[in-house]
């Protein structure tokens, strides 16, 4: 999600439908966001809603420190690999 990790407790159960898409939509950049901490290139145009949430949700899982570095640079990494070499298998097969 907007090249970033989300864990199952960062936005409602999936069997709410409408409002795990409507969760996921709102917190798009602040995933975006937090990938560009973990990955140590901090995206400015992005922090705003980083410091919103903080503000209106400080208790939020996703601020967690394990989420924001250590293993989490880790998956972040191997899920960019992945993504990437799926992008090249779909371009290579003309989609």
């Amino acid at each position: 999600m907007a090249g970033g990790l989300i864990w199952d407790d960062e936005i409602p159960p999936r069997t709410d439908y409408g409002s795990n898409l409507r969760a996921s939509v709102h917190l798009r950049k602040v995933i975006a966001y937090r990938a560009s901490l973990i990955l140590d290139e901090p995206r400015t145009d992005l922090e705003e809603d980083w410091v919103e949430l903080m503000r209106l949700l400080p208790a939020w899982p996703g601020f967690r420190p394990e989420r924001v570095a250590g293993e989490a640079k880790r998956l972040l990494k191997v899920h960019k690999y992945k993504e990437s070499k799926a992008i090249q298998r779909l371009e290579r097969d003309g989609f």
